[in-house]
């Protein structure tokens, strides 16, 4: 008897096929986000859209969810597949992190992210830091920096991670700095830690003592 004319023999091959057809399916039932661009600027106090591309007639429901304190949007059940999501205007500044997900009728899912970065559309009036100077009597202190600013319409917003946030040091030798504001003595003596954010700026006095002897 032929193999193919053979019940058995056919029964045997019929799940493997069925297993290899719905991987197949499982793998083409993607979302993406198209808008807007893995690592776009979005602005705080405005409203931004999303955009998912999915794959057609695979999904019952799309949603996107966004880093605290970025507003969710809620399920779109049909294409276009476009999200509406607030940035309440005293987020603070830094890169937030976007998911898209949908679901299928049986109750599979697809996942995708991207990264934002959200900033003021205006510059601050003035920026400071949460301690007006550093003191450091043993040697080998770290401090992390936390930086804020003030703008005109009177909010006060966190600039510590912000990509328009800068900072440096006049004096290595006693403290140096990182991009991420974190600040480590290194040998007695003095330094200025200048921090600068969309034109303003503040400075850090660092006080570093000699090194007791033990």
């Amino acid at each position: 008897m032929n193999r193919l004319q053979n019940p058995t023999n056919r029964q045997a091959r019929l799940p493997a096929a069925l297993l290899l057809l719905c991987a197949s399916a499982a793998q083409a039932q993607t979302v993406q986000i198209t808008s807007p661009a893995d690592g776009a600027v979005v602005y705080s106090g405005q409203t931004f859209v999303v955009t998912v591309h999915a794959s057609p007639g695979a999904f019952k429901s799309v949603a996107v969810i966004g880093e605290d304190p970025i507003e969710d949007p809620g399920l779109v059940y049909a294409p276009p597949y476009q999200f509406a999501m607030r940035v309440p205007p005293t987020t603070a500044s830094r890169t937030y992190h976007l998911g898209a997900l949908g679901t299928t009728t049986a109750g599979e899912s697809a996942e995708t992210h991207i990264a934002i970065r959200v900033e003021r559309p205006d510059p601050p009036v003035r920026i400071r830091n949460e301690l007006s100077k550093l003191f450091d009597n043993d040697g080998g202190h770290t401090w992390h920096l936390q930086v804020s600013g003030k703008f005109a319409d009177g909010s006060e917003v966190t600039l510590t991670y912000s990509s328009l946030t800068s900072y440096s040091s006049d004096n290595p030798a006693v403290a140096t700095v990182d991009r991420d504001g974190v600040v480590q003595s290194v040998g007695p003596g003095s330094a200025m830690i200048t921090i600068r954010n969309n034109g303003a700026v503040a400075v850090v006095p660092v006080y570093v003592a000699e090194r007791r002897s033990r």
